[in-house]
């Protein structure tokens, strides 16, 4: 198929987006007001509502609206979200609002400018952040097919599309069972719970343990201390790496604790733990483990990965994790001559659920490319949507 290419400012009016001043009077009315993170949840389907709502008095004042079946482009941080409206809505500086000047299916070309994405990253520019300009967006060149093909085409794509991500979100599903699977199975193990010895612990969330097994406060286990704060400033060029609530963030040329060690996160991602094999630096929105109290470090590691942290956040007066009242939650130990015996049972455990999922998520990948491959011969008529034929899902456009 042979279709006309034209310029974007040939199918659409750009509507720049604003933001109006922090008054009481401006904000929470019933018009929603997107930015690129609204954009991004909802990228390339429809958006229908967003995290702010401006009132008319925020619009006039500071904004503009395009109605319903328009289309918002990301156009900074980051460039390329698409997503189409479906009621009036206004935007910040971050985006810009397309409005058709012809008649159009808004799904079609919503489809289209994902499969630019790229090209329009290419054509950001500026020194402290990319951001597309309106005039690099109005010059993008689009396909435009006739009105009815355009509808089959989105047809085609919102049908085929559907099944894809069904697919997408049975495998990651299939991810959080195994990570549920994970946490159990580590639960069971620090507490020897797997033993014909095994006894009822009591303790709901815990269930049995080993008859050798002795539910204690967890300092009793180990020592936790708070991290030291390291600015960006102060960071010097090194191989020591400075660990905070998310994980390794950076290096470092000095460090303050011995590995191999343990760091929980404090704030952000609080609970999450992390073992580090080598001498490091622990930030100071992490606890560390100062002292192992005798007890195997690893073994350690996975009694603070099986501390429920949802209950403790849940009962914290503030956000994040209480060293002192987390030293106070009682935790199964094992005697020293088992913790080896435990450990090295959850790694192999670890490493199968981990091949596993790594496998999952490259399908996800491979579903993700072979969704992009269809919406670009989609919508540049490379195959007649009518039969797909042409598509080749693991290999783009046959002959």
């Amino acid at each position: 198929m042979t279709w006309q290419n034209v310029p974007l400012r040939r199918v659409f009016r750009i509507v720049n987006g604003g933001t109006p001043k922090a008054e009481e009077e401006y904000w929470g009315g019933g018009i929603p007001w997107a930015t690129p993170v609204d954009v991004g949840a909802a990228d390339c389907s429809y958006l229908f509502s967003t995290e702010r709502t401006l009132t008319e008095e925020g619009v006039l004042a500071g904004s503009q609206t395009v109605p319903n079946a328009s289309l918002i482009v990301s156009t900074r941080a980051p460039i390329g979200y698409v997503a189409e409206t479906t009621v009036r809505m206004a935007f910040n500086q971050g985006c810009r609002g397309l409005i058709a000047t012809t008649p159009i299916d808004s799904r079609y070309f919503r489809y289209q400018l994902l499969s630019r994405r790229e090209d329009l990253i290419a054509r950001g520019a500026g020194s402290t952040f990319l951001e597309l300009s309106t005039d690099a967006l109005a010059s993008l060149l689009l396909v435009n097919p006739p009105l009815d093909e355009q509808r089959r085409i989105a047809d085609f794509l919102d049908v085929e599309l559907t099944k894809n991500r069904a697919l997408i979100i049975a495998r990651n599903r299939q991810i959080d069972v195994l990570n549920q699977r994970q946490s159990a199975f580590e639960r069971s193990a620090i507490a020897g719970g797997f033993s014909d010895a095994a006894i009822d612990s009591g303790t709901p969330w815990i269930g049995k343990i080993n008859e050798r097994a002795a539910l204690v406060p967890l300092q009793r286990i180990a020592q936790l201390q708070r991290g030291v704060d390291l600015t960006e400033e102060e960071r010097q060029p090194g191989k020591v790496p400075v660990v905070t609530t998310a994980g390794i963030n950076g290096y470092h040329d000095k460090s303050i604790v011995r590995g191999p060690g343990v760091v929980v996160g404090r704030y952000g991602s609080a609970g999450s733990v992390h073992w580090i094999e080598t001498d490091f630096w622990p930030h100071n929105t992490t606890l560390y483990v100062k002292q192992f109290n005798g007890n195997l470090p690893k073994y350690c590691y996975y009694v603070l990965r099986s501390i429920p942290y949802e209950m403790e956040q849940a009962r914290a007066a503030v956000p994040g994790i209480n060293r002192n009242d987390i030293h106070k939650r009682l935790m199964p130990l094992l005697p020293l001559d088992m913790q080896q015996d435990v450990a090295s049972q959850i790694d192999s455990y670890t490493d199968h659920t981990n091949t596993v999922i790594a496998a999952i998520r490259r399908s996800i990948d491979l579903l993700v490319e072979q969704c992009h491959a269809l919406i670009t011969a989609a919508v540049t008529g490379k195959i007649d949507v009518t039969t797909a034929r042409g598509f080749s899902p693991t290999g783009g456009v046959s002959a």
